[in-house]
């Protein structure tokens, strides 16, 4: 297929012939070919380089009279060919006439000339960007196609490409505007196969017929063309006066010169556009076979407007291009499908070859055999004659074969027959064509009397006997040696029997060939009226021997097109045969020749177990699947980093995986961050720090404080540190106020600090008793140190000044989880004496500042035993060995007198390992480690220090460097234990709120959720598996979770799937990271600081200093949801039922999302229009002539060119209801239309309305569909015709005598309301203006309010809201002598002056522009004698879609109700609400919020019960297509009405109504499917569908209709057999 094309910029001009001459021109040149112009290789800049090119080509061959060549078109002809569409235009002053022209270009070899004709005008265009491909956009899709969020299309079935512009069509019919034109018999969208619905009399229709004509153009068939163009329009003349309609003329013109291929076929109205089409087509020299089945091919698949029963002339003087080897199988060369055409379409093929005597058509091999066998196969004819023969084939003989039916065909055969003449009746011309071949003779033929027979046209090698069966019953062939010859026998009529078959019984009619191999059921058609019954035998094409006796048909349902059957066979010779049928009918029996082919069908295998996406298959049925993929067939992908599976991969942007925020790939694999963190790190270097309350009394404590440094610095020679700080501090009084007194110093060596730290250098001296500023100075101390991971040791006697609700101890310990400083807090006694020592919670803020910080708190005012100085002890001790050190675990134990730990692991035999331990109350602990299940005692530093030990872990050879840590002590009190281990390897901790961000923070803020990054200070040997945990004070795990390694730009390579939150602000806590290689196991545990959330979240407001929160928060910063629906707050969000989803758990979830319904537009533009009209009875004899003459007007404003609409006839009286017409071409409809309105004077008095309405509703194949019924009886009752339908509107136009509103038929205002249509009653007088006035409604889609009052004789008033997306507000009022004022949303007067759509007495309709109006509510006020009814309806894009379901997570409701069906008269219903038309069917914000019910009844609609009003359920938007469900709503009527009541996207109020009624059944549920408490159709696994009415098809088979149309090869009631290769 050739790719769309189109101009750009280009700009038409009509200017007079003075400016030029110009010639429309088609053909081909080398310089361009196919791969130039197709989609996927196309380039703008490198085609007009060529198109240049091709232009100063065209100048050198046309010379001096050329002006410009420009190509406005492209198409690809066959596989390679580019044929250029294009205008040539000439200089005015011309020296080349067009034959000139035609002349030099087939002088050339690199250009072919197809088409020049002459444009009575100039057209001239932009020479810029002349051309351009369109590349599929796929930005919307066609045919009902539903555009998915990866930019692809997923098409109905039978709908492919790109945008769903390709339409397939089964049984080879034709495919055009998305649309099928089927051959005759078969009645469905796609051609496809359907169960008995109802007869519809244009579905077989051979009233007409097209004349198509095949002309080969090479330069040899110049004579054939001449004489065609000059004796078709005789020939068409003579057709015309023996009453032979042709309603179309299709010629297809064709080529092939040296591998360049030419076809183009053209369909025209009339012979004279056929004919002028002719004068414009150009020869050329061509020594090649031509491709002549191609040309029959094109001709039947390229014009929807070809009628069947049609004949296709094929004129070429040679052989077929191709030489197919003889096969039988159903295939797509052109052979199988040219017969599978023909057959389909009930033509005749003539081949029309001549030859002259230099140049005869040698008839060997297969490239004629291949002729032999269509010609053959379709009951068709070769006819081999001189160039000379050609006008007598053209004037007579072409005449004769058509309309032709065959009663006797023979291919092939020599040897003397007796030919029987069956006509319908005896004095029916008879045509016999006996046609042989070069090198042969035609044989004699003789009648019943022995009289040789003369020809009425013949040739050399054909002749055309015409005989009567009155005159003789029968012909024979004689002669001493008789050639092969073909024998064909027919006469012209319009009756014909048309054979079908089908592997399921159920089917009406499919294929009009048969399989061999397995099950085929044939059955017929007869169009003779007066057919009684049928037999059918089968006989050899060439031998006419009996392959199967006579069997009798039997009749089908009534219901079906194909009135009769026979008995099935389940195998056939391969090959063509001949039908042999005989009509018995009451006025004599009548004879059909029909051919027959046998194909065999494909052979299959069993499907091998498929392995998708490079999977390789493992066993039988398994796969063994490539790394990101899983599942069975490797079908699911395997989405890392959070991400889950895209229902719409690879398209738009998307990959396989839908991946949360900052995280992208096919697999969500790609972890980049947008920005890198400045963040430096170094783990080596460090700061000490010593902090000393300087006054008199912490001097005594502290005598040794310089000696326990010295010893710690190695009398300070000790390279430890970079550098060192010594902070003093001591409160002062000045003129009776305090203030602190805090000094800093920072030194570079050892040796200068230690100089420093003596009693002089630290200068204690007075300082009142009291708090002192402890905390002020440490928070100096941490600004003056350099290197993070650095010490401080702080001594103090007094309680601080700073308290910790302050926000300077918030940012004390903040600064020091950030940095990582540990801080070993000693409280000294005064004086160095206990007996100063106050209360112990006096130092309470400084254990929790260590606590919170993860350092020491060692508390000397408090009763102990020690050898030695405790400060001294300490400083020597611990000093010396704390640092660079990284903790490995961290352990809160809340009872110390025996604790074991979890595993922990040291990294590294190497290194040096220690437990640290602090208790604010237990002086003494004993301490032991397990490794390997060996204990190792564990012993203190030499230096004792009360309420601390430090222990060095052993490690000896061998050890798997796992441990476990038993500790004891002789008191049940609360410790602190700290593993540490000497290393360089770091692990540095960060959040970011997405994987995008490197580090946002170093600590989690209050309430929020971020993921936890961490940047390793070495590399590892192998990639290391990396987790974390929390744990809380009971060393419970509170959370855990992995890490995954971003792919580039991060500082902080690794961050943690889950997201993690804190809950108290201003605490700390712990995070234990393991960090897992093949070599080697390390740990590290860090502290991390809650920071506190400033300002309002989740939407709120700060109004006075506090939170105004919204949507349900509440608390200070409104972070903490209110959990609807059952649920609880877990870490800040709502934890919701398995039923609720939601922030809030405010949505109710969908067990599965019907996620190709929420991506349906469904704009509501009825696609099927069906006429149900009353006819022959007098009281339609005048409106029915309105109609007749009015009809094409409504066709022609309803239809639309892209996508034409399916009109309907169905037509019915008191006795017959006939469907006439159905058909998307107009032509036919309308002609239907015309025949199919007959007028007679009876008087019934009731009708067939009601049966003729739900024939109408068997009609529609196409939804949504809209119903117009045209009576003026009573119909007869017929409660089925009741029965609600889905995505049908009925609308009921009443003629009748009595045009009272109220006293229209009970049923057809049901049927209409409750199918949102219309009831009006209508004077026959005013035919032409409610046709006129119904055209809009083919668009009006949401009806808002439907209803009526008792007595409306002083006026009744409606109001109702009209939303701020409405266009236009429509009002249907009726009512005797009714009238209407109307209010707008400003109680002003509305001016109905303009708005008139109809007037009748009892009937108005007013059409309003809500343009200039603001939404709100409209009053209408009605004035009628007696009742009145009122409609409001507008044009919208908000639509409510309803369905009905037992579920409420249900998201694939039924259209239509199953209430009645079950034990229990109840449902769900579920609204999808779209306020766009956009191809994606948002909804911008518009919802429901109250759905009203109430019993009513549709003949008296003014006494509707109470309404009992349902709060509306939020469904998940994002999961659900319906987005809206009600609580289970009980039916309390048979006829229920609904109004929805919602807000649309502005805020406004809005309405729609319902009606619907209880009338499912049990019985409804088709095969054998059962029904559940609410009537809802339980289906078996073979079934889907809400009635379980559609099959589940394998093997590519496709459901429709009930049934499965299963690919070449597999049958089956589900596709699920196959002959086996």
């Amino acid at each position: 297929m050739a790719p769309a094309t189109k101009a750009i910029g280009l700009l038409l001009v009509i200017i007079g012939l003075a400016a030029g001459v110009q010639y429309e021109i088609r053909g081909n040149i080398d310089l361009i070919n196919s791969y130039d112009i197709h989609p996927d290789y196309y380039n703008e800049k490198s085609f007009t380089e060529k198109l240049n090119k091709v232009s100063e080509r065209f100048s050198q061959v046309v010379g001096p009279d050329f002006k410009e060549f420009f190509v406005h078109d492209y198409k690809i002809h066959g596989q390679d060919t580019a044929v250029f569409h294009a205008r040539l235009t000439l200089v005015s002053s011309l020296t080349v006439s067009r034959q000139d022209i035609i002349d030099q270009i087939v002088a050339t070899d690199d250009v072919q000339i197809y088409f020049l004709r002459k444009n009575e005008f100039e057209v001239q265009g932009d020479s810029v960007s002349r051309f351009r491909v369109v590349r599929a956009d796929v930005s919307n899709c066609l045919h009902g196609g539903i555009l998915l969020p990866n930019a692809t299309c997923s098409c109905l079935p039978y709908y492919s490409g790109a945008n769903c512009e390709v339409v397939t069509c089964r049984n080879n019919g034709i495919g055009s505007s998305g649309r099928c034109s089927c051959p005759p018999g078969l009645y469905s969208a796609h051609c496809e196969a359907r169960t008995c619905v109802t007869k519809i009399d244009s579905v077989v229709d051979f009233s007409s017929q097209s004349l198509i004509i095949a002309i080969n153009t090479r330069t040899s068939m110049a004579y054939d063309l001449s004489m065609i163009i000059e004796n078709i329009p005789t020939l068409v003349t003579d057709y015309q006066s023996q009453g032979v309609i042709l309603s179309s003329f299709i010629v297809t013109v064709y080529r092939y010169t040296k591998s360049v291929y030419f076809m183009e076929t053209s369909a025209f109205t009339t012979s004279d556009a056929m004919i002028d089409y002719l004068h414009s087509v150009t020869i050329a020299p061509s020594s090649d076979d031509q491709p002549l089945l191609d040309a029959i091919a094109n001709s039947q698949s390229t014009q929807p407007t070809m009628r069947p029963k049609s004949t296709v002339y094929v004129f070429a003087d040679s052989e077929n291009l191709l030489d197919p080897t003889p096969s039988t199988l159903l295939s797509s060369t052109n052979e199988s499908m040219v017969i599978q055409q023909t057959l389909a379409w009930r033509n005749k093929i003539i081949f029309v070859l001549s030859q002259t005597t230099s140049s005869p058509i040698e008839p060997t091999g297969n490239h004629f055999d291949v002729l032999r066998r269509v010609a053959t196969a379709a009951h068709g004819d070769i006819l081999m004659i001189d160039k000379t023969e050609i006008v007598e084939v053209l004037t007579h003989l072409l005449f004769y074969t058509i309309g032709g039916q065959n009663t006797y065909v023979q291919y092939y055969n020599n040897v003397a027959k007796n030919i029987p003449v069956q006509s319908d009746t005896p004095t029916q011309t008879t045509y016999i064509m006996m046609t042989v071949e070069n090198g042969e003779s035609l044989p004699n033929i003789q009648d019943t009397n022995g009289n040789t027979l003369k020809p009425t046209s013949s040739g050399r090698r054909f002749a055309v006997y015409r005989v009567f069966q009155s005159s003789t019953t029968s012909v024979t062939i004689t002669g001493d040696t008789i050639p092969l010859h073909n024998t064909r026998v027919w006469f012209t009529s319009m009756d014909d029997v048309l054979v079908s078959y089908s592997e399921d019984d159920t089917v009406d009619n499919n294929y009009a060939h048969t399989f061999n191999g397995y099950y085929q059921r044939p059955s017929l058609y007869s169009s003779f009226a007066t057919t009684t019954s049928l037999s059918v035998s089968t006989a050899n094409s060439v031998t006419s021997g009996v392959i199967s006796a006579a069997v009798t048909a039997t009749a089908k349902a009534t219901s079906c097109i194909f009135q009769y059957q026979i008995a099935n066979a389940t195998s056939c010779t391969p090959g063509p045969y001949v039908h042999n049928v005989v009509v018995s009918a009451s006025d004599g029996n009548k004879y059909r020749a029909v051919p027959g082919y046998c194909f065999t069908p494909d052979s299959h295998m069993a499907a091998p177990w498929s392995c998708l996406n490079n999977g390789t298959r493992s066993g039988i049925s398994t796969c063994s699947c490539t790394a990101n993929w899983g599942g069975l067939h490797c079908e699911v992908p395997k989405c890392v980093n959070g991400g889950s599976p895209d229902k719409f991969p690879n398209g738009g942007g998307h990959g396989n995986c839908i991946c949360p925020f900052g995280v992208s790939g096919s697999f969500c694999e790609i972890l980049t961050c947008s920005t890198t963190s400045p963040d430096t790190f170094q783990s080596y270097n460090r700061s000490f720090a010593v902090v000393v309350q300087n006054s008199l009394s912490a001097n005594q404590a502290l005598v040794r404080l310089n000696d326990g440094l010295r010893a710690m610095l190695n009398q300070g020679q000790s390279n430890d540190f970079e550098d060192f700080v010594l902070t003093t501090f001591k409160a002062r009084t000045v003129n009776g106020a305090s203030f602190p007194d805090v000094s800093s110093s920072k030194f570079s060596s050892a040796s200068a600090f230690l100089n420093a730290t003596n009693d002089i250098g630290i200068g204690y001296s007075y300082s009142p008793s009291g708090p002192q500023p402890g905390l002020f100075a440490l928070e100096t101390t941490m600004r003056s140190m350099d290197f993070d991971k650095s010490s401080i040791f702080f001594f103090t006697d007094s309680a601080s000044s700073v308290v910790e609700a302050s926000m300077n101890f918030s940012d004390i310990v903040q600064t020091a989880v950030e940095r990582q400083i540990e801080i070993s807090v000693v409280i000294i006694p005064p004086y160095g004496s206990t007996d100063f020592c106050t209360d112990i919670g006096t130092y309470e803020i400084y254990e929790i500042l260590a606590q919170q910080t993860g350092g020491n708190f060692i508390n000397f005012c408090q009763p102990y035993t020690t050898n030695g100085d405790p400060v001294f002890n300490f400083i020597a001790s611990y000093g010396s060995t704390h640092h660079h050190t990284e903790v490995v675990a961290y352990y809160n134990v809340m009872d110390c007198s025996l604790f074991a730990s979890r595993s922990f692991y040291i990294s590294s035999a190497t290194n040096d390992a220690y437990v640290v331990v602090y208790s604010p109350t237990i002086q003494n602990f004993t301490a032991s480690v397990t490794n390997n299940g060996v204990s190792q005692s564990l012993v203190a530093d030499s230096h004792s220090v009360p309420f601390f030990a430090s222990y060095q872990i052993k490690i000896s050879a061998g050890s798997s460097l796992q441990y476990v840590l038993q500790l004891s002590s002789n008191t049940k009190a609360q410790c602190f234990v700290r593993i540490t281990e000497r290393s360089q390897f770091s692990a540095y901790l960060g959040f970011s709120p997405d994987p995008s961000f490197d580090r946002f923070s170093r600590d989690l803020t209050y309430a929020t959720h971020q993921q936890p990054v961490i940047h390793l200070s070495s590399t590892l040997q192998s990639d290391p598996s990396i987790d974390v945990t929390s744990y809380d004070n009971n060393n419970n795990i509170a959370f855990t979770s992995l890490f995954t390694k971003r792919t580039s730009g991060c500082k902080y390579e690794y961050i943690m799937n889950q997201e993690y939150t804190c809950q108290s602000a201003g605490d700390t806590f712990t995070m234990e990271t393991t960090i897992t290689t093949n070599e080697v196991t390390i740990m590290r545990t860090q502290r991390a600081y809650c920071s506190d959330l400033i300002g309002c979240i989740n939407g709120g407001i700060m109004l006075g200093g506090n939170c105004q929160c919204v949507n349900g928060y509440t608390s200070l910063h409104c972070e903490v949801p209110t959990c609807q629906n059952g649920g609880s707050v877990v870490d800040f969000k709502c934890q919701c039922p398995s039923i609720y989803d939601g922030d809030s758990c405010q949505y109710t979830t969908c067990n599965t999302w019907n996620f190709v319904e929420t991506h349906d537009p469904r704009e509501y533009n009825f696609q099927q229009i069906v006429f149900v009209v009353e006819i022959n009875t007098k009281n339609m004899i005048l409106p029915n002539s309105y109609l007749l003459k009015n009809i094409q007007a409504f066709v022609d404003s309803t239809d639309d060119v892209n996508v034409p609409k399916q009109y309907t006839l169905v037509t019915f009286d008191d006795t017959n209801i006939k469907v006439v017409a159905s058909s998307t071409r107009k032509d036919v409809f309308l002609a239907a239309f015309q025949k199919g309105i007959t007028v007679s004077v009876n008087s019934p008095t009731k009708v067939r309305g009601l049966e003729a309405i739900n024939t109408a509703y068997a009609t529609l194949v196409d939804l949504p569909g809209i119903v117009y019924v045209f009576t003026a009886t009573n119909s007869a009752s017929n409660l089925d015709a009741v029965r609600q339908r889905y995505g049908v509107q009925v609308n009921m136009i009443w003629m009748g005598a009595d045009l009272t509103p109220v006293n229209v038929n009970y049923y057809y205002a049901a049927i209409a309301r409750q199918s949102n249509g219309r009831v009006l009653p209508v004077s026959p007088l005013q035919t032409q203006q409610i046709l006129s006035a119904l055209t809009p409604t083919v668009n009006e889609n949401q009806l808002i309010l439907d209803d009526a009052a008792k007595d409306c004789s002083a006026g009744v008033n409606f109001q109702f809201p009209v939303g701020s997306l409405a266009t236009t507000l429509t009002l249907v009022a009726t009512g005797t002598g009714v009238s209407v004022t109307v209010t707008d949303e400003k109680s002003n007067n509305v001016d109905l002056t303009n708005s008139t759509t109809f007037t009748d007495v009892n009937t108005l309709i007013r059409t309003i522009s809500t343009s200039g109006h603001n939404a709100g509510t409209w009053s209408v006020t009605v004035k009628s004698t007696g009742s009145c009814y009122l409609q409001a309806r507008v044009n919208s894009p908000l639509q409510i879609i309803p369905r009905f379901t037992n579920d409420q997570g249900d998201d694939f409701g039924s259209g239509t109700p199953r209430v009645g069906a079950g034990s229990t008269s109840a449902s769900y219903i579920t609204f999808r609400v779209m306020d766009s038309y956009n191809s994606d069917s948002h909804n911008f914000g518009s919802t429901i919020l109250t759905v009203s019910s109430a019993n009513t009844d549709p003949e008296t609609p003014w006494e509707t019960g109470i309404f009992t009003n349902a709060t509306v359920l939020v469904r998940d938007p994002v999961n659900c297509a319906s987005q809206f469900v009600t609580p289970l709503i009980t039916w309390t009527s048979t006829y229920m009405k609904f109004v929805v009541r919602g807000k649309d996207s502005n805020n406004n109020d809005y309405q729609r109504t319902f009606f619907f009624n209880k009338s499912g059944n049990k019985a409804d549920c088709m095969n054998s499917a059962t029904v559940d408490t609410y009537g809802f159709c339980q289906c078996d696994a073979n079934h889907f569908g809400n009635l379980c009415q559609l099959r589940k098809c394998t093997n590519g088979g496709v459901s429709a209709y009930g049934l499965c149309d299963c690919p070449n090869g597999y049958y089956g009631d589900y596709c699920e057999q196959y002959i086996s290769a």
